[in-house]
């Protein structure tokens, strides 16, 4: 039974947008590779506020109607961060701000986003120093390597050694250490010293003696990971050791305050005090839920409570997640289940079995045979069918017997006949795919035809009640009647977005609204995908403009590269 998710398309608009982002001249980045920014439940407002567009001559600042912010043109430029932004000009840079003013003349080697405290570090020549937003140098440039700040404080770099500096640029920690990391929101940081790591505090007073190979971050529960000689331990935020250093491993703390540790490749469970909690005797140990957790000893799998108390003795060779207060468990290669009190209440008979479902069933396989089971480990549905899926939501399942497939409900009534290639789940909206003769259409739950068998391809319905659908080679959209709002015409469609969608015909992009009616007439090389301004970057002979929703060109495809000018506020 297929699974019907337009992957590919999903891969495309990715690449669609990194592709949009590829420049002939590197843009100027910032970010460590791998970082990444999230804003999770702020009230932060980003609107489209400009573009800056690359040609042969460099790069150029326009306002939302495509005109020049300024007529300034740029070697290089950098993103906005807190209203400014880098610029490089004739080689040196200087910041603007959103109008494209000059805010801080090009003066400098380099110079890096601005950061909350208003503070933006800059280059000059082989120093380093901050200005503020206003251009003024707030910090002298210093020889030697200068981090951004971070809680206040900033590391330097003098004569291979590292300190701290406040906003002022003062010493708060005097540079004599080989690494520092940067302050955590506990206030504290990792340094080095001859080749062995401890904390510090804002003062610069060590907390943490520098006597280990290594140490972790401190987690939320004020403890850090430290290792010595090989061993790991755990130091409290006053470098009091909570967990001697005797482990060769050690896992993250649980919100329970227990930690799995592993000691000559067998594993155990610590509390927050390095009590052990469980003795290390286990070949396998596996996170706790809802009080209990799977290890593995000689072999094999059982669960033991939070004392270490086994609850399931370890008879399985393997065993799995609770579901429905079942588990699935495995010996000698058949299945049954277990509850909660380890008592097996469904025999291992079985060659294959699902988890139970909300609805109190499970599927299992049984001589080559699938059927279904309920808690009780009695069969509801007979194994006589060759293949099954899980229940639906609208309580159908699919089922495969003699090469086709139909649907059952949980009483294990045919209620519609097996006489399809292959099925779908049924979705939300109570349709369900099905393939005959090399066809798809959609049913109902009655097995009814609501659209008919006569497309190549299918995609599951969209929130706007349309699904995309192929026919010898072309692409359209169908709505829920079965009834072809968007004409099968297409090369290649992209997903409908705020009711427009981009299609392609005869090598040329366009735009449809829902209708189906061209909104954009396809006579672009590629378009991509509309940002939430209504604003999307078409390319035609290689070079690059830029579109409203009307098809209206706000910007001439003049330009290799177009990078939209966010304003956060």
């Amino acid at each position: 039974m297929k699974k019907f998710l337009k992957a590919v398309g999903v891969i495309l608009l990715t690449l669609s947008l990194i592709l949009c982002s590829c420049e002939k001249e590197e843009k100027k980045d910032n970010t460590e590779e791998g970082s990444t920014t999230e804003i999770e439940g702020s009230t932060t407002e980003i609107e489209v506020v400009g573009f800056f567009v690359q040609s042969n001559n460099g790069w150029s600042y326009l306002d939302l109607n495509g005109k020049p912010y300024t007529n300034t043109i740029f070697d290089n430029v950098d993103d906005f961060s807190e209203g400014l932004a880098g610029v490089k000009i004739n080689g040196k840079w200087g910041v603007i701000n959103e109008k494209g003013e000059l805010v801080v003349q090009p003066i400098y080697d380099d110079i890096d986003s601005f950061s909350d405290n208003g503070l933006a570090r800059i280059k000059d020549k082989s120093k380093w120093g901050f200005i503020n937003k206003k251009g003024i140098v707030v910090i002298e440039p210093i020889s030697g390597a200068v981090d951004d700040f971070s809680n206040g404080l900033a590391g330097v770099k003098i004569n291979g050694k590292w300190g701290f500096i406040n906003e002022k640029g003062k010493y708060v920690v005097q540079p004599v250490y080989d690494y520092v990391s940067s302050f955590s929101d506990n206030g504290l940081a990792k340094v080095e010293i001859n080749g062995k790591y401890g904390s510090i505090n804002k003062k610069g007073e060590l907390v943490v003696q520098p006597i280990y190979d290594d140490i972790d971050s401190f987690s939320d529960n004020g403890l850090a990971k430290v290792k010595i000689n090989g061993k790991w331990g755990v130091t409290n935020e006053k470098g009091e050791l909570v967990v001697q250093p005797i482990y060769d491993d050690i896992d993250s703390f649980s919100d329970n305050g227990l930690t799995i540790v592993k000691i000559n490749d067998k594993r155990g469970l610590i509390n927050e005090n390095g009590e052990l909690v469980i003795q290390p005797i286990y070949d396998g140990f596996y996170p706790f839920s809802n009080g209990l957790a799977k290890v593995k000893i000689n072999g094999k799998c059982g669960f033991i409570n939070e004392k270490g108390e086994f609850v399931i003795q370890p008879v399985y060779d393997d065993v799995y997640s609770f579901y429905n207060g079942l588990a699935r468990v495995e010996i000698n290669g058949k299945y049954g289940f277990i509850n909660e009190k380890g008592e097996l209440v469904i025999q291992p008979v079985y060659d294959s079995a699902g988890s139970f479902s909300d609805n109190v069933l499970a599927k299992v396989k049984i001589n080559g045979k699938w059927g279904f089971i309920n808690n009780k480990g009695d069969f509801v549905i007979q194994p006589v069918y060759d293949d099954v899926s899980y229940f639906s939501d609208n309580g159908l399942a699919g089922v495969k017997i003699n090469g086709k497939w139909g649907f059952i409900n949980d009483k294990g009534e045919l209620v519609i006949q097996p006489v399809y290639d292959d099925v779908s789940y049924f979705s939300d909206n109570g349709l369900a795919g099905v393939e005959i003769n090399g066809k798809w259409g959609f049913i109902n739950n009655k097995g009814d035809f609501v659209i008919q068998p006569v497309y190549d391809v299918f995609y599951p319905f969209s929130d706007n009640g349309l699904a995309e659908v192929e026919i010898n080679g072309k692409y359209g959209f169908i709505n829920k009647k079965g009834e072809l709002v968007v004409q099968s015409i297409y090369d290649d469609v992209g997903s409908f977005y705020d009711g427009l969608a981009r299609v392609e015909i005869n090598g040329k992009w366009g735009i449809i609204n829902e209708k189906g009616e061209v909104v954009v007439q396809p006579v672009y090389d590629y378009i991509y995908s509309f940002s939430d301004d209504g604003l999307t970057i078409v390319e035609i002979n290689d070079k690059r403009g830029l579109i409203n929703e009307n098809g209206e060109l706000v910007i001439q495809p003049v330009y290799d590269n177009i990078e939209f000018v966010y304003s956060y506020n």
